[in-house]
């Protein structure tokens, strides 16, 4: 395991879920904040100077139980609930700030013609994260430097980037590709305004919600995207995540990292998958 420490000393952090085979966890949306009433940084190796975390005792823990009971924050609505396990999360998950589980991009409005709306993006909907686990940090301006970024890395050229984008009706998320680009006729690469802070976290799901059938779901998301459903970790574990995560019996996956193009680490996570 391995990370380089941008987060500080004092700030809390959790287990943010990346993808989960266990239908009690919400991938992208859960975040794990206690074990049994611990801490989850209680349970991990964090050496602040080099940024090193490692997750041998929390792995150890988990496996001496025949059960454990979980903290479990939700981005949506920023409610916490308890998830028993049995001996394995069956998740791939990454330490982050909790504090990221509270600042979500809220897309405010789309302008007609511009790279966002061509890519089916709508307004009132939600950017929770970006391919490689860029936007993982947070931050107001982070969206905007990353995208700029990535514009710039190709020689100011139209550059496709991948956003997962959550639509708070339909109650599903999907991968978004926006061909970002300057002269589409507006402002800016994406084309949208978007709100950011306490004042545009996500709302929890009313009880009296209906759930949308699939053609509802046709309506309000882009005819492009191929699944509904959270990244798995393959395809979406941020490049920092290479192949030295460890599962609980001790075995190295080699899952997250093979398929990557560039394993630059860009973020100070670990992410392992037990």
């Amino acid at each position: 395991m391995f990370g380089i420490n941008l987060f500080g000393k004092t700030e809390p952090k959790a287990l943010r879920v990346l993808y989960s085979e266990n239908k009690l966890f919400e991938a992208l949306f859960d975040y794990v904040e206690m074990v049994d009433g611990q801490n989850v940084e209680a349970l991990l190796d964090i050496n602040q100077m080099s940024g090193f975390v490692g997750f041998d005792r929390f792995n150890r823990y988990l496996a001496s139980k025949s059960s454990c009971i979980l903290t479990v924050y939700s981005m949506k609505g920023q409610q916490r609930r308890t998830v028993e396990v049995f001996g394995k999360l069956n998740a791939s998950v990454q330490l982050t700030p909790l504090k990221t589980a509270d600042y979500v991009w809220h897309i405010l409005n789309v302008v007609s013609q511009s790279p966002a709306s061509q890519a089916g993006i709508i307004s009132n909907e939600y950017i929770v994260q970006m391919e490689g686990g860029l936007l993982a940090t947070g931050g107001e301006e982070l969206i905007g430097r990353v995208v700029h970024s990535h514009y710039l890395k190709n020689n100011n050229q139209p550059t496709e980037i991948v956003l997962y984008v959550y639509n708070h009706d339909a109650n599903c998320i999907r991968p978004v590709r926006v061909t970002v680009r300057e002269g589409w006729g507006g402002n800016g690469l994406l084309g949208c305004d978007i709100g950011y802070g306490l004042l545009h976290r996500i709302p929890p799901q009313s009880q009296f919600q209906n759930y949308p059938s699939s053609e509802t779901k046709k309506e309000v998301i882009n005819e492009k995207s191929v699944y509904y459903d959270p990244p798995k970790v393959e395809t979406f574990s941020p490049p920092s995540a290479v192949a030295n995560s460890e599962d609980l019996d001790g075995s190295k996956s080699t899952t997250a990292g093979k398929k990557r193009r560039n394993l630059r680490p860009v973020v100070d996570m670990t992410t392992f998958k037990s």
